[in-house]
């Protein structure tokens, strides 16, 4: 019997962004989805991390790398974890390219408060590339590429 109310049932996640409705349901599920990921949606594991579908994909074909372990912070990651969620990220594109002929892709790491996610725990976004997807507003720059090199060997000093 289908629930009616299940706000992850397949008629909801199809369009659930483009018709408004993902924040709502975000803002309501109470728990981390990616700690009570559903099987059916996990494309494989490797070494305690997860190649996923997007449950409320923005676009076709994205998937999703993730670490089995709640992790919110990048820094909280270990030399072990970046490799094994390399790997991951590399298999992703290769069954994109194989599977739906995907060559232009983007890898997208959002970190912190504001940074437009709604899940905390950890996770990359491997999204085709589609001209007019995305859009970049540029910024008046105030450091130059000079100045901005300069203050960050600096800093690795300190």
């Amino acid at each position: 019997m289908v629930d009616r109310d299940d706000p992850f049932r397949t008629k909801n996640q199809l369009n659930a962004r483009l018709e408004g409705k993902y924040h709502n349901i975000a803002e309501n599920v109470g728990k981390c989805v990616f700690c009570d990921l559903r099987d059916k949606y996990v494309v494989t594991k490797q070494d305690q991390w997860i190649l996923t579908v997007n449950i409320f994909p923005y676009i076709d074909g994205q998937v999703l790398v993730l670490p089995e372990r709640h992790i919110e912070n990048y820094h909280d990651l270990t030399n072990e974890d970046v490799l094994a969620g390399h790997e991951l990220v590399k298999t992703g594109i290769g069954l994109l390219q194989r599977e739906l002929e995907i060559e232009n892709y983007w890898i997208i790491l959002r970190q912190g408060p504001i940074a437009g996610k709604t899940v905390s725990h950890l996770h990359w976004n491997i999204m085709p590339y589609i001209e007019g997807l995305n859009t970049w507003h540029f910024q008046e720059i105030s450091i130059t590429p000079l100045d901005l090199a300069e203050r960050l060997r600096g800093a690795l000093e300190k």
